[in-house]
């Protein structure tokens, strides 16, 4: 499909305009310097789609436009405490007008800080569920959301009916915008690197670049999951926005990507002494803020990848996903 087809295809999908587009596509020649790359190296900066930007803003424009348009009287999203996702769902129901739950499974904290802090400030309404795992806390949150309904509101709720693959939508968006400023700047890359966690952004990402017939190729750094189940999902969750479009991909997936396991270290939220010195030196040689869940983990896997030519690349890209808020709840 040309872009033209592509960008048709998503039209048909309500979508608010919330992000501040397009995001700079940037060469960080000092931060390649500094790594021994060769090549051309830029970064496209999503984390700059709003204040306090990255991927979530893209992915809550058309979620956001299809609660709104369903009449709900509540979003509610289950989630982290230091949730990207959660505070910028919080920051668009302030600005929309429309009440947010938060459903954390943790502990109330005793100190606020970074996502939370921003949470606090906003006022918005959340439920501590303790220290849980995701699968319980979305089992919880299926409870208390069919309680809500129960009492005549209408939630809702983040994850069920055709919300994830609408999210996704907004990285087909992203992948317009890249390939449109390649041309229009002159800038050109074969590799665009991306982090791995639930797969949201990267199905959006994957099936954008299958619609235009892969203008590069994405290497997918897992922050978090083993690679045969991240494939297993990202497969899934493409599957699932070819149902909602009516269109399938004219490749399969596995030609699209490359997914790499060895750089989660102990999984999400877990740290390594790589994804330290990766948040450092793109601090030090770019003013750039990575943080340690998504960004700083995937910059260091992609610096592994160039610096032992596991791919072969003369230019590569990084897609900045944001976090910032998070943080200053790291340090």
């Amino acid at each position: 499909m040309t872009p033209k087809q592509v960008q048709e295809l998503i039209a048909e999908f309500r979508k608010l305009s919330v992000g501040n587009y397009p995001t700079p596509l940037e060469a960080i020649d000092n931060y390649s310097r500094s790594i021994g790359f060769a090549g051309r190296l830029y970064m496209k900066r999503d984390d700059m789609t709003a204040n306090p930007g990255g991927n979530k803003t893209r992915h809550l424009e058309y979620i956001f436009a299809d609660a709104l348009a369903s009449q709900a009287d509540l979003f509610v999203i289950a989630c982290p405490l230091q949730s990207n996702f959660g505070t910028m769902s919080a920051i668009l129901g302030r600005k929309f007008n429309f009440p947010v739950l938060l459903i954390h499974n943790s502990d109330p904290p005793s100190h606020y800080t970074g996502n939370a802090l921003l949470d606090e400030l906003m006022g918005v309404e959340r439920i501590f569920l303790g220290d849980i795992d995701e699968f319980t806390r979305a089992d919880r949150a299926h409870d208390i959301v069919e309680t809500i309904r129960s009492q005549g509101k209408k939630p809702y709720l983040y994850g069920e009916g055709n919300s994830k693959p609408l999210s996704s939508m907004g990285y087909v968006d992203c992948v317009l915008e890249l390939v449109d400023q390649m041309e229009k700047e002159d800038k050109s890359f074969d590799h665009l690197f991306l982090p791995g966690g639930t797969g949201t952004c990267e199905a959006g990402v994957i099936y954008g670049v299958g619609l235009l017939d892969k203008p590069f190729h994405l290497h997918i750094v897992s922050v978090e999951y083993e690679k045969d189940y991240l494939m297993g999902n990202l497969v899934e969750k493409v599957q699932e926005m070819e149902a909602l479009t009516g269109v399938s991909l004219p490749r399969p997936i596995e030609e699209l990507i490359t997914i790499y396991d060895q750089y989660r270290g102990g999984g999400w939220a877990v740290d390594t002494p790589e994804t330290l010195e990766a948040i450092h030196e793109m601090a030090r040689t770019e003013g750039i803020f990575l943080e340690k869940i998504y960004t700083g983990k995937c910059v260091s896997g992609m610096k592994a990848i160039l610096q032992e030519s596991i791919v072969h690349a003369t230019s590569a890209c990084y897609l900045h996903t944001g976090g910032f808020p998070s943080l200053f709840s790291q340090f």
